[in-house]
């Protein structure tokens, strides 16, 4: 039998060591969002298209009714701003992902 893997979270910022211990606890921490099944978002922590779009992992396979992005919101021009971001960020196709260039420029060439 095997174990299941744990969900991983980045968090967006500094944590009590109590905290961090807990989520530890139940959640694999990542220091960078990509490849992380959910982001803690501090309410410090500008949440825009750039932190949404590290957060998938381009190439990854995803299944019918699978939660993608959560959006936490206290406005609602931001909810709208959000969503139209989230929607524009996502392509679904049952083709595969080109391979990601090794080098996208010479520098001083």
């Amino acid at each position: 039998m095997t174990t299941p893997a744990r969900p991983r979270v980045h968090i967006t910022g500094p944590v009590p060591t109590e905290i961090r211990d807990e989520l530890a606890s139940s959640f694999e921490l990542l220091d960078e969002p990509a490849g992380a099944d959910g982001i803690l978002s501090l309410l410090t922590t500008r949440v825009d298209g750039t932190l949404l779009d590290d957060a998938a992992s381009i190439g990854d396979l995803v299944t019918a009714n699978e939660t993608l992005v959560t959006i936490h919101y206290n406005s609602d021009v931001k909810l709208a701003d959000a969503t139209a971001l989230i929607e524009n960020s996502f392509v679904f196709s049952d083709q595969p992902v080109p391979p990601k260039k090794l080098v996208r420029r010479l520098v001083g060439a």
